[in-house]
């Protein structure tokens, strides 16, 4: 029992505790000889071995593995490796990946150069294109460009309280240009109630309205508004989840720009085409 955790790698703290698995290494190895071959270093294994880090045997085992992926061409005893063409393009983009990576983390964390690096080197691994291209678009011009979030708990960038909301209806499908609904459901102004449990818009109906029952579509499914009181006044009014809403943001933006499929009804039925409407919020950005 005294040897049972001898080769944990826990060490306390969350985002230390993982170990680099053989596919981490290969592609670190593969970046490391990439960049190797560009400064036109000896590529011989000896030297790859002293200068990587690594033992003889670590380092034949990822040889290996790299020769089967087609990273390297077969390994000659005492010669220099030869990175294949593929393992060019490869090593190329997980250099690629690790500047960026590093220059992002160093924008926003402000962390040094060396911290960043070793950050860099998990990231790069488990982050898909897409998030690595957003990074990169990031890097080169700020963030200035348009981008769409869904499922944003406003928490995350509203204080505790509570916040006006412009709010607009829309005729569903019509958006160039965007047309109207004939009738406005709600108070022209809505709530955002941020506290601690969630984050969620609050409706009052017109006065006109209060018997309609609103639903909205949360990932393709319609979903019956929860109705309650206001929290500081003798009214009822319904809430829609900031987690239903699809953001536009920009940091050229003065406002985050939400919106929703929501329907009324009558009666405690799922809402028709023609009881659909595209809502639309407006917030001014914290």
């Amino acid at each position: 029992m005294a040897n049972e955790f001898a080769n944990d790698p826990f060490v306390g703290e969350i985002g230390g505790n993982i170990p680099k698995n053989k596919e981490e290494m290969e592609e670190d190895l593969l970046e490391f000889l990439y960049q190797r071959w560009l400064d036109g270093k000896s590529m011989k294994a000896a030297d790859i071995a002293v200068d990587f880090g690594i033992s003889k045997v670590e380092l034949n085992g990822l040889l290996r593995r790299m020769v089967r992926h087609n990273y390297l061409k077969e390994v000659i005893p005492k010669e220099e490796l030869i990175m294949t063409d593929f393992g060019k393009a490869q090593g190329m983009e997980c250099l690629h990946r690790h500047e960026n990576l590093t220059t992002f983390l160093q924008l926003v964390s402000g962390m040094e150069l060396e911290q960043a690096e070793e950050n860099a080197c998990r990231l790069e691994h488990i982050i898909d294109k897409q998030a690595v291209q957003g990074i990169m678009d990031f890097v080169r011009h700020g963030d200035v460009y348009e981008r769409k979030v869904k499922y944003l708990d406003l928490r995350e960038m509203y204080a505790p309280g509570e916040y006006g909301v412009c709010t607009i209806l829309y005729r569903v499908g019509e958006r160039s240009p965007r047309i109207l609904a004939r009738e406005q459901y709600f108070q022209d102004e809505g709530i955002l109630v941020v506290n601690e449990e969630r984050s969620c818009f609050w409706y009052k109906l017109r006065e006109e309205k209060k018997r309609l029952i609103v639903w909205y579509k949360k990932n393709e499914q319609w979903v019956k508004a929860e109705k309650v009181e206001h929290p500081k006044q003798p009214e009822y009014g319904y809430i829609l989840p900031t987690t239903s809403f699809t953001f536009t943001t920009s940091a050229a933006m003065p406002f985050l720009e939400g919106t929703l499929m929501v329907g009324l009804t009558m009666w405690d039925e799922l809402p028709a085409v023609e009881n659909c409407r595209e809502l639309f919020v407006y917030l001014l950005q914290k």
